[in-house]
């Protein structure tokens, strides 16, 4: 995928910068709990989708309490609707994305971890199920997702964690036409800004510790 590009160089560019021994590789993944913000998506939704997110993550120390994390991830994000005149039960969309993240890491302790960086998504696929019926809408939205990453990580073990993020999402959702009734763009003129808003609960675990955090 060209997303792993911009990681890839980053991931380079650290190493050569700070040396293969202060360079921590790890895994990591967890629930989404996600819902879109926008006045159409407000009106409807109906408590948080459910999704998962999984990736792998390098760490570069900086020093005793600074660090940089890059981070390259699948994750699902999207909303639940409630019950409507077309669907007495509800639904729900899913939006499929591959992301890039770059954090700062700072530790307040020695085990407790602060992060706050960048993330941008790239959208694989999406789409939205009535009762039995599933609509493809990966065309309806933006191919781009920007959100601000703020997260919090306790250390278990030297080398599993368990974290918490939030991801605040711009409204790069903008322009987008609504097809989730099977619509087109000359059947559906509702046109409306939209932000994904996501909070994580998942594990953290490092494969291999840098030297300088394995001290």
């Amino acid at each position: 995928m060209k997303i792993k590009r911009p990681l890839i160089i980053f991931l380079f560019a650290l190493i050569g910068h700070s040396g293969y021994s202060q360079v921590s590789i790890g895994a990591r993944a967890g629930l989404n709990f996600a819902r879109i913000v926008s006045a159409l998506e407000e009106a409807e939704t109906r408590g948080f989708k459910r999704g998962y997110y999984a990736g792998a993550t390098a760490q570069v120390e900086l020093s005793e309490r600074r660090f940089v994390r890059a981070e390259l991830l699948y994750t699902q994000k999207g909303n639940r609707y409630g019950a409507s005149f077309l669907s007495p039960d509800g639904g729900e969309s899913t939006f499929h994305y591959a992301a890039v993240a770059w954090h700062h890491g700072y530790r307040p302790t020695e085990k407790l971890s602060l992060l706050l960086g960048p993330q941008v998504g790239k959208l694989m696929s999406a789409n939205t199920r009535f009762a039995d019926k599933s609509f493809d809408i990966t065309d309806s939205y933006s191919k781009w997702d920007l959100g601000l990453d703020l997260g919090l990580e306790y250390r278990i073990t030297a080398k599993l964690g368990i974290e918490t993020r939030y991801t605040y999402g711009f409204r790069l959702m903008s322009e987008t036409q609504d097809r989730r009734f099977g619509g087109t763009s000359s059947s559906s003129g509702r046109r409306y800004d939209g932000a994904n808003r996501v909070l994580q609960i998942g594990l953290i675990y490092f494969l291999k510790e840098g030297e300088d955090r394995a001290k």
